[in-house]
């Protein structure tokens, strides 16, 4: 295998296993947020989050790294690219107050897809 494709199917490991924890964190907070409004707004959110996780491992699975199930759920922590940040627990607070749903994180992804896209 070439370095551009280790390279690439490395970054889609980063970027599948940071969607995939983002979206159980975000789940967390589920039902939690002072409003309906914001709390159906964050469901959304979080499902979308999975939405790119899933296409993240099938692009995987195409380039003949295994099947999507296997790489989401059965592989080990020793082969998991995500980043340590997220492994970071969520917190006992208030959900307006100390809202650790990675905010930051899902910033940079839009940053970092639109610079891919260029």
């Amino acid at each position: 295998m070439d370095k551009r494709n280790e390279a690439l199917i490395d970054l889609l490991y980063q970027c599948a296993d940071d969607d995939l924890l983002v979206s159980f964190r975000g789940s967390e907070w589920l039902g939690l947020a002072p409003h309906i409004e914001a709390d159906v707004a964050f469901s959304s959110i979080t499902q979308n989050t999975m939405g790119h996780a899933v296409y993240f491992y099938h692009l995987l699975q195409d380039l003949g790294e295994g099947d999507v199930d296997v790489l989401a759920h059965e592989r080990p922590s020793v082969k998991r690219r995500n980043a340590v940040y997220l492994e970071k627990r969520n917190g006992d607070g208030q959900y307006d107050e100390d809202p650790y749903f990675d905010w930051a994180l899902a910033s940079y992804a839009v940053i970092f897809m639109r610079r891919i896209n260029e």
